[in-house]
């Protein structure tokens, strides 16, 4: 929990890493990251979901946010644009990780880019 609401302290037990993502399951997930001699943190709640099986959750959080930031053009500019588009990164994250949830195991329930664009953007789940 500690680490949960406070990502920073992670982040200076890492002194080479340019930031820190904790993720806290059913309790959200934050984060912490460098820029130009000042820090950028910030939390993104769960999305509510009909939960099946969290099986492959947080690797599906850790692929979406890898998939978005590649998509944006790495993480320095995704960190260049500032903590907004941090956000918007980890909120996709999260939006995989919600989606995963809603079916058995790790594999079946990945959803699809558009699923996970339309949860992240609006906030809804999607049938």
């Amino acid at each position: 929990a500690t680490a949960l609401a406070n990502p920073n302290l992670v982040l200076d037990r890492l002194p080479n890493a340019m930031g820190a993502l904790v993720t806290g399951g059913e309790k959200g997930a934050a984060f912490c990251f460098k820029s130009q001699g000042s820090l950028l943190t910030g939390f993104v709640p769960v999305f509510k979901a009909s939960v099946v099986d969290t099986t492959g959750a947080g690797d599906a959080f850790t692929g979406g946010f890898l998939s978005y930031v590649l998509l944006a053009g790495g993480l320095d500019a995704v960190v260049s644009e500032g903590q907004e588009k941090l956000l918007t990164a980890v909120r996709f994250g999260a939006a995989c990780g919600a989606l995963t949830t809603q079916g058995p195991g790790a594999i079946a329930p990945q959803p699809s880019f558009e699923m996970v664009e339309k949860l992240a953007q609006e906030g809804a789940l999607v049938a």
